[in-house]
């Protein structure tokens, strides 16, 4: 009779560490996905920050080299770059009328 109650209580104890083994495998999973996501979403926006950085500078060296070529004036320059530089701090770089034209075409399906 003892002998049959300590296989009972051995079997007992291995399934509540089944149970805590699965229930720690769940919650390690849902920890990586977590991680997971929000890594992915800081490289994604990190990723924005540069190609944004990107076109930025791109602009800007074209309107250096169009100021070289055509041999503006310093003053006339350099009002040129702050236009350039001020447009782009107001609209971070989109273009409205391509939103615009892409807003008219979705709205017309």
């Amino acid at each position: 009779m003892l002998f049959l109650v300590i296989i009972i209580i051995i079997i007992v104890i291995i399934i509540i560490i089944i149970i805590i083994a699965v229930w720690m495998y769940i919650l390690l999973l849902r920890v990586a996905l977590l991680y997971a996501t929000i890594f992915g979403n800081v490289t994604t926006v990190c990723q924005q920050m540069y190609r944004t950085t990107g076109r930025y500078r791109e602009v800007l060296n074209n309107v250096q080299d169009f100021i070289k070529l055509h041999q503006l004036p310093l003053p006339l320059g350099e009002r040129v770059i702050d236009f350039v530089e001020s447009s782009w701090a107001i609209s971070k770089g989109i273009d409205a009328d391509k939103v615009g034209r892409l807003r008219r075409r979705t709205l017309v399906k």
